[in-house]
């Protein structure tokens, strides 16, 4: 990560970071699911979000990624 600027931790231990430089979002997970399919500790997987100003993160109950965007003044949602 190049320029972390805001961070959300998920109900069931996914957290997901917001890169301002790349502008995109990386999500680590410690599901064991995860675990048996990649044979590491975590799984990470990075997100572009295409905003001007990603600034705060969260993972909804739904699993999506919410994201603000302070330049248009706008929140979007992704799907993980």
């Amino acid at each position: 990560m190049q320029f972390p600027s805001g961070h959300s931790v998920s109900e069931d231990g996914r957290l997901a970071v917001i890169d301002f430089q790349t502008k995109s979002v990386m999500v680590w997970s410690t599901k064991s699911s995860d675990k048996r399919r990649t044979g590491r500790d975590t799984a990470v997987m990075v997100c572009p979000t295409g905003l001007h100003c990603p600034g705060n993160v969260a993972i909804t109950r739904a699993g999506q990624l919410a994201v603000t965007d302070s330049k248009v003044q706008a929140a979007s949602l992704f799907m993980e």
